[in-house]
């Protein structure tokens, strides 16, 4: 039986509000191009997990953020059409409010929207993003 060699990697992404509103991007890269996410991406060797969050979010958006909350860890587990696994990342979602900065679409997104509560529903998101922006929204008390 061969072992499958993917192993977990280390990904980061910033849960960030702005009067009311969360920036979220839309995926301009595989996988998951066009759905909508949180930004983010992968902590670089020798960084810091909150460090990586923090410059993810500039890299993507061109924002800069108070990231003083950890919302928690979030597996995302791909596995192919004969349920072999593809890809492995633990995400560690970091939130906090805007402090400069205008939204810009750069890096791995297409588009960035500052979205208020009630649009979320109706837009497709990467896994486990939903659930990151409503604990995000509990620790910060947004209301």
């Amino acid at each position: 039986m061969k072992k499958n060699t993917v192993f977990p990697r280390l990904g980061v992404s910033a849960c960030v509000w702005r009067d009311g509103r969360v920036l979220i991007v839309e995926r301009a890269k595989p996988p998951l191009v066009g759905f909508w996410s949180l930004p983010g991406g992968s902590v670089e060797p020798g960084e810091t997990v909150l460090d990586g969050a923090v410059r993810e979010l500039q890299e993507e958006t061109g924002i800069v953020a108070a990231l003083d909350h950890l919302v928690g860890l979030f597996d995302v587990i791909r596995r192919d059409e004969a349920g072999v696994l593809s890809a492995h990342f633990v995400v560690a979602c970091y939130a906090g409010l805007w402090t400069g900065g205008e939204a810009i679409a750069a890096s791995d997104a297409s588009r960035v929207l500052w979205a208020e509560e009630r649009d979320l529903a109706s837009l497709a998101f990467t896994p486990c993003v939903p659930e990151a922006i409503a604990q995000a929204r509990d620790i910060l008390g947004i209301r």
